[in-house]
């Protein structure tokens, strides 16, 4: 199965209002989402362009949380990449919330 009817549906629109706006039948999308043999590729194309996304978006595996970020990284200013990078690696420098606990021996003559 393939992305496009979440990504239909993280705009808040029906296979009949995803239909309308791009000007197919209502079976032209459901034959995408379902990836029936007859969709076409013209119509993931078009619902690419919609959505703002790419091919590969509509194909790919990544999860939800992937995809709002790279959204949200799409959005940033080329001249803020740098400042976005920096705050993501200072993000992997600190530990989880409670990883000191779960860290701790319950020996109370190691502390």
């Amino acid at each position: 199965m393939n992305n496009l009817a979440r990504y239909r549906e993280l705009k808040g629109l029906s296979q009949r209002d995803l239909a309308e706006v791009l000007k197919v039948s209502q079976p032209t999308i459901q034959r995408a989402e379902s990836e029936a043999p007859s969709a076409k590729l013209e119509t993931y194309k078009l619902c690419a362009n919609y959505f703002g996304i790419t091919l590969s978006d509509i194909f790919s595996d990544r999860t939800e949380v992937e995809d709002r970020f790279l959204q949200m990284l799409r959005e940033v200013p080329d001249q803020k990449l740098d400042q976005v990078m920096g705050l993501i690696e200072l993000a992997k420098s600190i530990p989880p919330e409670g990883a000191e606990e779960a860290n701790q021996t319950d020996d109370p003559q190691e502390t």
